[in-house]
């Protein structure tokens, strides 16, 4: 699938306007609507991720429909990594590049996740903490 087609699809399912999936994404709605239109056929690796990131969670999935990386066999159990680093047509800094904001993204994710987790289980003891406080305050007054 061509990525004008890829783009305007995932857009259309997410139920979003250019403009909104630029907010979202930090891709003007001008390059969002080049794109949809192959006047730009070749957006930065940057945006494109933008975009992914964007419309879909699983970037790895949307890669392989656009035609970047290649396609899995079924029953072929290879990473993403093992995949891109077998793919022909990419160059060796390209591959590099591509590795390099794959782990990154992987590390942050998994950041973000470990920081969500314990915002909420402070966000608990707050809680437990705020509420023994009232119970303490309230057997005080009577």
């Amino acid at each position: 699938m061509k990525l004008k087609q890829w783009l305007k699809n995932a857009r259309e399912e997410a139920h979003l306007e250019q403009k909104p999936l630029a907010e979202k994404s930090g891709v003007s709605h001008e390059t969002i609507g080049k794109i949809e239109r192959g006047i730009n056929k070749n957006p930065t690796i940057l945006n494109l991720l933008a975009l992914i990131d964007a419309l879909t969670h699983n970037r790895e999935r949307a890669l392989r429909r656009i035609g970047i990386l290649p396609e899995i066999p079924e029953g072929n159990d290879l990473t993403f990594l093992e995949c891109l680093n077998d793919d022909p047509v990419l160059d060796a800094k390209t591959k590099e590049f591509i590795a390099y904001l794959y782990e990154k993204e992987t590390v942050l994710i998994r950041n973000e996740d470990d920081i969500r987790k314990k915002a909420a289980s402070a966000g608990a003891e707050d809680a437990r903490r705020i509420k023994e406080w009232n119970k303490q305050k309230k057997t005080q007054n009577e």
